[in-house]
């Protein structure tokens, strides 16, 4: 799929808004929905992994086949243990993909996990909250 420069402005600029609109939501129910923690104990919301799936989802709609490396993984939310983030999560990317599946959540979140780049290739990074402590 062939893009020009103002196509991935305006790709880049949606997915923002996407993510924006999930991150608020969050904020919305904050009481609802506390901060989890990852493996290496730093900080972790839905807001996260719901970003990064609507992030991941808005640029390969837009642009195709993108190279993203983004900070999350569905490992988290693939555990059993952890069924109500994954919920969560879902709930919160219902603000702008209204049919998302968990399923689909979660393969979205993983287009993120992108770890070899070609030199050739242009690719995308993602810290979908950076400074979740704050958020």
């Amino acid at each position: 799929m062939g893009t020009n420069h103002a196509d991935v402005l305006s790709a880049a600029e949606e997915a923002v808004l996407q993510a924006s609109l999930v991150c608020r939501h969050v904020q919305r129910e904050l009481d609802r929905v506390r901060a989890i923690t990852k493996d290496d104990k730093s900080p972790v919301t839905v807001a996260d992994f719901a970003s990064q799936a609507v992030v991941a989802r808005a640029l390969r709609a837009r642009l195709g086949d993108v190279a993203l490396v983004g900070e999350e993984s569905s490992s988290f939310l693939r555990d059993p243990a952890h069924a109500p983030h994954l919920d969560a999560a879902v709930r919160a990317a219902r603000t702008v993909w209204p049919d998302v599946s968990p399923a689909a959540l979660l393969e979205a979140i993983d287009h993120g996990n992108v770890r070899e780049v070609p030199a050739s290739r242009t690719f995308w990074t993602l810290d979908p909250v950076d400074g979740t402590k704050g958020f």
